[in-house]
């Protein structure tokens, strides 16, 4: 008899787990609350794991989370936060249309600037 077993991964988990090794990284994190008064409506760009959004809900009315990378996006969506909605574009200031290009060896980098190599990695558009 063969027996599988299933891990199940819990979104939120990763997105906590993101949060913390950001509060290493980025000493403005510590200075969310101040950035984000109660009620504000706040906009995350460029949210990856989702750390910064995850924590400018406890301040924020509505968090406006805008991910390029819909590999990044699904997994946004199915963490749930309460009060972040996920929105699925790149931002700039020109408009028009680019292809990104995403390692495939890091989920969490990409580019659309011609001349950015990403280190030579082997990459989607």
């Amino acid at each position: 008899m063969q027996i599988v077993a299933l891990k199940i991964i819990n979104p939120m988990h990763i997105a906590e787990r993101d949060f913390n090794n950001v509060k290493k990284r980025e000493p403005e994190f510590e200075f969310i609350e101040e950035m984000c008064p109660a009620g504000c409506n706040a906009i995350d760009v460029g949210v990856l794991w989702g750390a910064v959004a995850q924590k400018l809900q406890d301040y924020a009315s509505e968090v406006w989370a805008f991910e390029a990378n819909p590999k990044q996006v699904k997994f946004l969506q199915r963490c749930r936060f309460p009060k972040v909605r996920v929105i699925h574009c790149a931002l700039s200031d020109a408009s028009g249309y680019s292809s990104m290009r995403v390692p495939t060896d890091r989920t969490g980098h990409g580019t659309i600037e011609p001349d950015n190599n990403l280190s030579n990695r082997e990459c989607n558009i």
